[in-house]
């Protein structure tokens, strides 16, 4: 175990005062998105299936953390969780040999989803449209496209959270991320 000594010097006894801390580990590693960048403000648990000890870390802007505190000697699951992102647990792993580095944590996004129903001006279903969500944050993700289906529904899956233009065009139509190019009622929809 690793002892540290305190010196309280103005003790009347003098006498110095051992702590035992016991040995402790390091389990570092990277937070990533399923896309591969960096996740970072995550919080990483490291759990001790043996000790019972739960012990906790953010990752940083870079997706890396570091837990320097886990007990030696123990069987941990690692795990990423936070208000928009969450992993499977890693483990069991055995810190019983030497430090655990390199762990590698991925985590998915809360996404949502854009459902809606596309009618001609005669009131029919416009199957066979195309519609397109353009994030407004030009760092908010890509332009997802769907074809209506033959009852005038859509849904446009897997999206980030943020706001979104929707615009609706013929099959094939390029939305030119946003460009007013078709215009079947005056102007694209938006939302």
């Amino acid at each position: 175990p690793a002892l540290v000594t305190v010196d309280w010097g103005d003790r009347a006894d003098g006498a110095d005062i051992e702590f035992d801390l016991g040995p402790l580990a390091r389990v570092s590693g990277t937070v990533l998105y399923d896309d591969g960048s960096p996740a970072p403000n995550v919080q990483v648990t490291v759990r001790g299936e043996d000790s019972g000890r739960v012990t906790i870390s953010f990752s940083r802007e870079d997706g890396r953390f570091e837990i320097v505190d886990a007990i030696f000697d123990d069987t941990v699951f690692v795990h990423a969780t936070g208000t928009t992102v969450a992993s499977d647990p890693l483990g069991p792993f055995s810190l019983s040999n030497e430090d655990l580095s390199d762990v590698r944590l991925i985590v998915f996004e809360c996404t949502a989803s854009i459902v809606g129903t596309v009618k001609l001006p005669d009131g029919s279903p416009a199957y066979a449209a195309q519609v397109s969500a353009r994030p407004l944050d030009p760092n908010g993700g890509t332009v997802r496209m769907e074809k209506v289906g033959r009852q005038g529904r859509f849904e446009l899956r897997n999206l980030k959270e943020g706001a979104y233009a929707i615009d609706v065009g013929p099959s094939g139509w390029d939305s030119g991320c946003g460009s007013d190019s078709w215009r079947p009622c005056g102007c694209p929809i938006r939302g």
